[in-house]
């Protein structure tokens, strides 16, 4: 339910073609299917009709919410960084699944967080609920909306491969401005889904309950970032475009990877090389924007030390989540 703080923000992703889905299929993923172009746009009217019929609570905010999210961003004073100016430069529209739970004294909440913060407490005065980002009006306890405003300057860090003697400043300012209709779907406050996380080359299979999903497209493109909040402290990003220069194309951190010689549970386009593929499998026409379904790859090639444009090697993430909406 959180936005990032404004920061500082990882450099993002060398430019690399996506690769073949691996140990998922035998046939070759069509074009549409890597550009995640088969998605739709959401409407919360759908998830508005369907909680009218529900017999849900309104004693609390507690269970599980969905949102829909209209976003723009301006970006101006550019420099050395491919993007255009003019409003609008992207408009995104994204649904979020997110879990609120009680919490231990009156007023207070934990609601759960796609930024890698577990569960954020949160107190309730009136009708408002304020996070480090945004102000949430609670209309009743079955029904929000919320307003989102930031402006950023992003000093970007060179693009992987630049050669340490050239002194290039990739630098923009971005406005953005978003807003949301919360609609409770569900009264229950368990996960929404399960991430399966296959670290190949480390020989590790983690699953992860999730709650908190952020689907989010870029709608001049078609283009997908998704967005998965556990219990504890796991990043999970992963774009189909390096369309958001601010962005990571793909970020993983997994806390609980089991240490090996030089290993993390890190897979980073800003801190390493990086190619991030997933599949959006369009549902059921009975089931249209109630599941989603994904299965994804990131390939890390392992930087030498000594050779800026050399690799070690390689290390492979694969997995799936199934965001199903019908079984709140």
């Amino acid at each position: 339910m959180s936005k990032p703080p404004a920061a500082t923000p990882k450099p993002p992703a060398a430019q690399t073609d996506q690769p073949k889905p691996a140990e998922q299929s035998n046939a070759p993923a069509s074009e549409s299917e890597q550009s995640g172009a088969k998605q739709r746009s959401f409407s919360i009217d759908k998830y508005r009709e369907i909680a009218k019929r529900l017999p849900l609570s309104n004693q609390t905010l507690a269970g599980t919410w969905v949102a829909v999210w209209e976003t723009a961003k301006e970006r101006s004073n550019i420099q050395n960084e491919p993007v255009v100016a003019g409003s609008p430069l992207i408009i995104l529209e994204s649904i979020e699944v997110v879990v609120i739970r009680a919490g231990k004294e009156t007023g207070e909440y934990e609601v759960a967080s796609c930024y890698g913060k577990g569960f954020e407490k949160v107190k309730r005065v009136g009708n408002e609920i304020k996070t480090d980002s945004r102000t949430f009006i609670v209309v009743d306890n079955r029904n929000m909306t919320a307003i989102y405003n930031r402006s950023d300057s992003w000093d970007l860090a060179p693009r992987p491969g630049t050669p340490t003697n050239v002194n290039v400043k990739r630098t923009y300012d971005e406005m953005t401005t978003a807003a949301a209709t919360y609609v409770k779907m569900s009264d229950k406050t368990g996960r929404i889904s399960e991430l399966t996380q296959t670290w190949i080359d480390d020989k590790q299979e983690i699953k992860k309950d999730i709650y908190c999903a952020d689907i989010e497209v870029f709608k001049k493109d078609g283009l997908n970032r998704v967005r998965l909040g556990s219990d504890d402290a796991m990043e999970f990003t992963i774009t189909s475009s390096d369309l958001d220069p601010a962005v990571p194309l793909a970020r993983v951190l997994e806390p609980n990877f089991k240490n090996t010689t030089n290993r993390k549970g890190l897979l980073d386009t800003g801190e390493t090389l990086c190619k991030a593929y997933f599949n959006f499998e369009e549902p059921l026409p009975v089931n249209k924007n109630l599941e989603f379904d994904y299965r994804y790859t990131i390939i890390e090639q392992l930087p030498h030390p000594d050779d800026p444009g050399a690799t070690l090697g390689e290390r492979k993430l694969t997995g799936s989540t199934l965001i199903d909406l019908n079984a709140l």
